[in-house]
């Protein structure tokens, strides 16, 4: 499986807050997502608001991608959202 992260604008999404970004999986644009939550366990993120999400996003990004991949490798290419407990299981197995 041959999986792509473009250099495309993440997007914040207010319902539920996460922001989304675009994968290429095999070519096909595949829409993920990483949770409020989760930036902020995980990135620093300082609440669940536009500009304190995207920006833990941009200092994560690197790791956010290396969960991404592997959560996208387990889920055959489908849409995955990273929550909390994903970053959490890739800390303790080594993954990231």
């Amino acid at each position: 499986m041959e999986i792509f992260f473009p250099e495309e604008a993440p997007e914040f999404s207010g319902t539920p807050p996460e922001i989304r970004f675009t994968v290429l999986v095999d070519g096909e644009e595949v829409v993920c997502a990483i949770s409020a939550e989760a930036l902020s366990d995980h990135f620093d993120a300082a609440g669940p608001f536009e500009e304190a999400m995207l920006a833990a996003f941009h200092a994560g990004r690197h790791k956010i991608f290396s969960v991404c991949r592997a959560a996208l490798e387990r889920s055959a290419g489908h849409p995955v959202i990273l929550r909390s407990g994903i970053f959490r299981f890739a800390s303790a197995s080594g993954q990231a």
